[in-house]
């Protein structure tokens, strides 16, 4: 496998790296879709859910902003605040294989089952399965995940 670089003036285009395996991105996604259906429904919930609905999300941020998660209002507000399970669901799981492709670079994956049993490792773990439950910050937590696994890649494997 050539190694990656993500250093100025060599940063590949994403598109082509999940070209590149189709197999075992295909594989985990229709894994996905599988296990996390009833989540597709928004018939998994929490007890935010059944406190607040799984309909339109209304609550203020002052719980959210006083954690310090202040880009939760930010990105609940791009989605006018509507909940909308197998939309937030799948864009979860696109990060979330997104960053099963940055860990394959990260621990060098070479074979196909390398790579299909880490990418399970991050989709299957029971701490997503959680997240999922709060559908309206899912997308958000699975995008803050991206980010420090893509934080973590340009770190290890960064240099020239």
């Amino acid at each position: 496998m050539k190694m990656i670089s993500y250093g100025k003036n060599k940063l590949r285009l994403m598109g082509e790296e999940l070209g590149r395996y189709q197999k075992e991105l295909g594989i985990l996604f229709v894994v996905a879709f599988v296990v996390y259906f009833p989540f597709w429904g928004g018939q998994l919930n929490n007890a935010d859910g059944f406190l607040y609905g799984v309909i339109r999300h209304g609550q203020n941020y002052g719980w959210e902003d006083a954690q310090g998660r202040f880009l939760l209002r930010w990105l609940d507000e791009w989605r006018d605040g509507f909940i909308i399970p197998p939309m937030i669901i799948g864009i979860s799981i696109l990060l979330l294989l997104m960053s099963a492709v940055l860990i394959w670079h990260i621990f060098s994956c070479e074979s196909t089952a390398e790579r299909i049993l880490v990418g399970a490792f991050v989709i299957f773990s029971p701490s997503v399965m959680n997240t999922f439950t709060y559908y309206y910050c899912a997308d958000s937590y699975m995008l803050s995940y991206f980010l420090a696994v893509l934080a973590a890649a340009l770190l290890i494997r960064g240099g020239g």
